[in-house]
């Protein structure tokens, strides 16, 4: 067992932490690796059903969360998992305070954006890092093993969709919340995607993102 396990926060309680992080965490909790000693999110209900890791201290701000930190509670690394509009501005508050952060993607919504998070991820000393799951899945694994199959591939086309019944609900239906729309929602693992699974044919990946007549392109 390690005796100084990484102690960590999840801020967002939301489908992508509960569904994806907390089972990827849970064998790490169990090993000694990682210590969930944190919880974060505005929504109180969330809070109070939360039960992965009962020890873990809750929090309904992350003004409160690093108020905490800093008096006497160290948090060494911080999972953040937000409406694409909200997670800038909450990663550069965490980063500030030397809590190195784990965000989801997108990385940014905007170049500016990006530049901003490094500066900051540099001044203070903490590691930035942006999650994106989608290439380690079992149907991308898969891909890889049949694209052997294949022989040479020029072009390709990557279709991707999320089970979403209601496009109304949620705040990926909100623009004020959503930020970069389906395209860097979407069009993201897409992006990451395509290099894992022609890693040995690749020179260069670019892509372009623009707006045209009020509606987001590629």
């Amino acid at each position: 067992m390690n005796v100084n396990p990484k102690k960590i926060a999840l801020i967002g309680l939301g489908l992508r932490t509960t569904q994806k992080i907390i089972p990827s965490l849970m064998p790490l909790v169990s090993e000694g690796k990682v210590n969930v000693i944190a919880v974060c999110d505005c929504d109180e209900t969330k809070l109070d059903s939360f039960r992965a890791f009962p020890s873990a201290t809750p929090f309904a701000s992350v003004q409160a969360l690093l108020a905490w930190h800093a008096s006497g509670h160290p948090i060494d690394v911080a999972y953040i998992s937000l409406p694409h509009k909200a997670q800038a501005s909450v990663t550069s508050v965490v980063l500030m305070k030397g809590i190195h952060c784990l965000k989801e993607k997108p990385s940014a919504i905007s170049v500016d954006e990006l530049y901003h998070l490094v500066q900051v991820s540099r001044n203070a000393g903490a590691r930035l890092g942006i999650a994106s799951q989608r290439r380690f899945s079992e149907k991308v694994r898969k891909l890889k093993e049949w694209i052997q199959l294949v022989g040479a591939v020029s072009s390709c086309e990557i279709v991707s969709k999320i089970p979403v019944e209601d496009l109304t609900a949620g705040w990926r239906a909100q623009r004020a919340l959503c930020g970069g729309g389906v395209v860097l929602d979407l069009g993201w693992h897409s992006f990451v995607s395509r290099p894992s699974l022609l890693a040995s044919r690749r020179s260069a990946v670019v892509a372009n993102l623009r707006v045209a007549f009020g509606r987001e392109t590629s």
